[in-house]
């Protein structure tokens, strides 16, 4: 009896467990989506000035500390970074 109880108990701790881990790598997911999309839109459209350098690279380094990151969209997106802004 307290063995099954016991199985039981852990199983529901084992899934609740893999359920919120699910539900948080998702979350930061969305997080790193919505992240990337501002990224994107300050390096292709903001004008050129050295606070936005500054904004925008201090964007770049927040970005690649995402552990879900996509290091060659990030790497291309910096690459256009660095042409547009290379008189800083």
């Amino acid at each position: 009896m307290i063995t099954r109880l016991g199985i039981y108990a852990t199983a529901v701790i084992v899934i609740m467990f893999l359920a919120l881990r699910y539900a948080g790598i998702k979350g930061l997911e969305k997080d790193y989506e919505k992240d990337y999309k501002a990224l994107e839109r300050a390096v292709r459209h903001w004008k050129p000035t050295p606070r936005n350098y500054k904004k925008i690279r201090n964007m770049i380094i927040s970005i690649r500390k995402y552990g879900c990151r996509d290091k060659e969209r990030i790497d291309v997106l910096t690459t256009e970074f660095h042409r547009r802004y290379v008189k800083f």
